[in-house]
């Protein structure tokens, strides 16, 4: 089936039993705000695959696309130059032959050093974007919904443990024992629904979402989707 927003929205709700009415523990704004920050690193892990195929300028510096994502995209496959649909077999850039580059505006583009594609010519690139889901949209598969949804009720568990952790501060005599006890078990369900995403999403604790490409440091692990670095002094050699 295709989930709609409003099927995570229930499905948060089924999992967490938190009130979004009086007294509001955790609103139902807040709610729909911890779906798409689970959205949203749901796709650092399994992003949205975008191609682009941009015309030549008689230029080295090839612009990025419009619905390149800062400090988010990254690209999933060699640049592919020229970009003939006739041709059977790919014409790939070699991972030397290109660089990151800001120009002048502060705008991340990206310089060819062996190639001026010209404007009869295409650029393809492949790339990584965040998924969508909205009122009319959802770019992820079906099987995106269970990791999502647990991720998004463990951001509301934690917000539930802070609610009752505040109360606590400003509490005395019983009823501070039976919120600290509250808070305490929202942070371990939270705990519990962290872990449910990642056995979902196949990673441990340890492992690190991708880098963005407009990102700086150091970072020699592998990636988790298996798309290389954006750092040509980390790209690994295609084989």
């Amino acid at each position: 089936m295709a989930y709609t927003l409003t099927n995570f929205q229930d499905e948060v709700d089924r999992i967490t039993k938190i009130s979004r009415s009086s007294p509001e523990v955790v609103s139902a704004a807040d709610r729909n705000q911890f779906i798409q920050d689970a959205v949203m690193q749901y796709s650092k892990y399994k992003p949205r695959r975008v191609i682009s195929d941009i015309t030549g300028t008689a230029s080295f510096l090839i612009a990025l696309p419009s619905d390149w994502v800062a400090d988010f995209s990254w690209l999933l496959e060699q640049i592919e130059y020229p970009y003939v649909s006739t041709n059977q077999e790919r014409d790939l850039i070699d991972d030397n032959d290109w660089e990151w580059y800001w120009d002048t505006s502060n705008t991340l583009k990206i310089r060819l050093l062996s190639d001026t594609p010209a404007t009869t010519e295409k650029v393809r690139l492949t790339y990584a974007v965040p998924h969508t889901l909205s009122s009319s949209t959802n770019t992820m598969s079906d099987s995106a919904f269970k990791p999502v949804c647990n991720l998004a009720a463990s951001f509301d568990f934690d917000a539930a443990a802070a609610y009752y952790a505040k109360t606590f501060d400003a509490t005395t005599g019983s009823d501070a024992v039976n919120y600290q006890t509250k808070s305490a078990e929202y942070l371990t369900l939270s705990l519990q629904k962290k872990i449910d995403f990642e056995e979902a999403m196949g990673i441990g604790k340890f492992q690190q979402p991708v880098k963005a490409a407009s990102v700086t440091g150091e970072i020699d692990l592998a990636l988790i989707t298996g798309s290389d670095y954006l750092s040509p002094h980390h790209r690994k050699p295609y084989r």
